[in-house]
């Protein structure tokens, strides 16, 4: 049986996986600050910059983890509602996590978390909001991990 939940959210960072269990990405970060290599000060700031309150999911949020994806953090939620199901992939820029994101993936069919049809968006921030959506009919996860393990493949030749 598949292990997700409309809650199923995690932070990924080379090999590193951290699965959030009920709280949302921004509450992790504001948890553990130095693990994102940020002060609380700073997302203090941050908020009051933006005159938001601690948390709350708008602007300073937004900016907060466009700032620790430049680090290499990539923000993964799984979504199903109104508008589907489908799993969200945010990174600064997915040619350069690649590695990260496929690491991911083998991980997360490995533990029964994504099967190969599910449908994926990759969100890169650095190349202008450009994204890679793969329907079910598309492909789905598989279509992701075929690109990217051909990459893999592709230098490892090199």
């Amino acid at each position: 049986m598949r292990r997700i939940s409309k809650d199923t959210a995690f932070w990924v960072k080379g090999n590193k996986i951290i699965e959030l269990f009920v709280e949302n990405h921004i509450g992790y970060i504001i948890k553990n600050p130095k693990l994102f290599g940020l002060t609380k000060e700073e997302i203090v700031n941050t908020y009051k910059s933006f005159n938001e309150p601690l948390g709350l999911e708008g602007d300073a949020r937004e900016e907060i983890i466009k700032g620790i994806a430049k680090d290499g953090w990539i923000r993964i939620r799984y979504y199903s509602g109104h508008g589907g199901e489908y799993w969200s992939i945010q990174c600064d820029n997915y040619r350069r996590r690649e590695e990260s994101i496929f690491s991911f993936i083998d991980y997360a069919i490995d533990k029964n978390i994504m099967a190969f049809h599910d449908p994926v968006s990759i969100i890169s921030y650095d190349v202008g909001g450009v994204s890679l959506s793969y329907s079910f009919g598309e492909g789905g996860i598989s279509k992701i991990y075929v690109v990217i393990k051909k990459i893999r493949e592709k230098n490892a030749n090199k």
